[in-house]
């Protein structure tokens, strides 16, 4: 019995060896063109890590190489650019005009690194401010470059960033005691939908019914209303009005939807200050920090020693409330501003670039005066093109263009601002001309509210 049993168990042994034999022989048997492709990352992945492929080649291995060109270049700059970067600390203010494509921001850029890496400047104590976080993404992506050490955090900042970061540094000191929590900044469709359901509410009899003008029945649903809504709000906030003053405003000017908005706006104050504790709008965060800074003595001396070094790029596009702030943290500092009143696309949030001019009373003191420079070489064009460009106001002068801006900046105005002939000029009496002038001290040139401006190249003018 015992040996029957042996027998049957090697032969169930035997069997099971059959059994296993069968899979490596069907795949030794498939045909060519049906053995898997081993250049299939997945599949040569299988094939290294299986002892008894050995005969596969491994992948081939990828290194990193130089680029053949250095993304960090040394930059050459013009002569009225490296008078700028010349400039030491304990300067003051410094006001810096200049066309697109003068180089402006390499200008700051170029300063604030040279400020760093020279002479002492902590890259903690320096503030780099823009209108958008778009140019702030460019100064800080520069300065990124061009700076050779490495820094905890980025100082280029939008306006409002920076409003929020000292509310922000004033809650976490406990000098904002009123606030229930952290600020918060408020989106654009926030305050969409709060002014939304305001507006349904008033349609189903509830809170004060604003009374709006007849002409606006059918506009009070729309997004384009509400967005107009927000705006007024904006600029309201921005000026520090109350419902009160705009609804006089409106009734002096006229504007009887003006004096709705505003029993409107004391309706969304409540929402914002009351229900929503915390909470800042995009215009309201700047105003906020500036008033913060107006009532905290302390916290203002604390922030004007931390700050060593201030630039701001693109100051014809601040607003009122910006250019508030900047002179509580930068009067009489070593702060770096440019300017192209010519290009201003935030007019519709509230730009300035009349405001240009203040800057002198703003930010200058008799200890540090605000200092100007003009950037007048063109690195966008080749110098035959812009050489061709300087030639052209003459030839426009004659065409309807050239008389609009004639019209513009007339006799009248040129005759306040008390302009000069050039000696050796010559009169023209049959058409408006424009004359070049080196020297033109005059507001509206400067804050670019002149077309004048517009040649700023070489500063023409118009002769009587």
């Amino acid at each position: 019995m015992s040996t029957q049993a042996e027998q049957a168990q090697k032969a169930e042994q035997a069997e099971q060896a059959e059994q296993a034999k069968q899979p490596e022989q069907a795949v030794r048997q498939l045909p060519a063109d049906a053995q898997p492709d081993i250049t299939q990352p997945g599949i040569a992945q299988k094939a290294q890590s299986t002892p008894a492929n050995k005969s596969f080649q491994p992948l081939p291995r990828l290194v990193l190489v130089q680029p053949s060109q250095s993304v960090k270049t040394e930059l050459v700059l013009s002569a009225d650019q490296q008078a700028v970067v010349d400039l030491t600390p304990g300067t003051g203010p410094v006001l810096l005009w200049g066309a697109p494509g003068t180089g402006k921001s390499t200008v700051l850029i170029e300063a604030a690194v040279e400020r760093m890496e020279h002479h002492g400047v902590d890259p903690g104590g320096a503030l780099l401010l823009a209108p958008s976080r778009l140019a702030a993404a460019k100064l800080r992506d520069g300065f990124s470059a061009r700076l050779t050490r490495s820094i905890s955090t980025s100082p280029a900042r939008t306006w409002s960033s920076y409003a929020f970061d000292l509310l922000r540094r004033a809650t976490v000191a406990g000098r904002m005691p009123h606030l229930d929590g952290p600020p918060r900044l408020m989106s654009g469709p926030e305050q969409d939908l709060i002014i939304k359901d305001l507006l349904a509410g008033h349609k189903m009899g509830l809170g004060t019914d604003p009374q709006w003008p007849d002409e606006l029945s059918e506009a009070l649903e729309t997004r384009g209303f509400r967005q107009e809504i927000r705006q007024l709000f904006d600029r309201v906030i921005e000026y520090g009005l109350l419902p009160e003053e705009l609804a006089q405003l409106g009734i002096a000017n006229r504007r009887p939807d003006w004096v709705a908005a505003a029993s409107l706006y004391s309706e969304y104050r409540d929402v914002v200050d009351w229900g929503k504790s915390g909470s800042f709008d995009p215009a309201g965060i700047i105003t906020a920090a500036t008033t913060l800074l107006q009532l905290d003595a302390e916290f203002l001396a604390a922030e004007r020693s931390r700050l060593e070094l201030i630039v701001v790029d693109d100051i014809q596009e601040a607003n009122r409330s910006v250019h508030e702030l900047l002179q509580l943290v930068g009067r009489g500092k070593d702060i770096l501003v440019a300017a192209a009143p010519d290009v201003v696309v935030q007019g519709f949030r509230g730009a300035r670039p009349d405001m240009v001019a203040s800057l002198a009373q703003s930010l200058g003191t008799e200890e540090f005066p605000l200092q100007q420079f003009v950037l007048s070489t063109s690195h966008r064009m080749s110098p035959a093109v812009a050489g061709r460009g300087r030639g052209w106001p003459r030839g426009f002068s004659r065409s309807v263009a050239g008389r609009r801006l004639a019209n513009l900046c007339g006799r009248n105005r040129l005759a306040k601002v008390g302009w000069k002939q050039q000696p050796g000029t010559r009169r023209r009496t049959s058409g408006p001309m424009w004359w070049p002038q080196r020297s033109m001290n005059c507001a509206w040139w400067r804050s670019g509210s002149c077309t004048c401006s517009t040649l700023r190249s070489t500063a023409w003018i118009r002769s009587p």
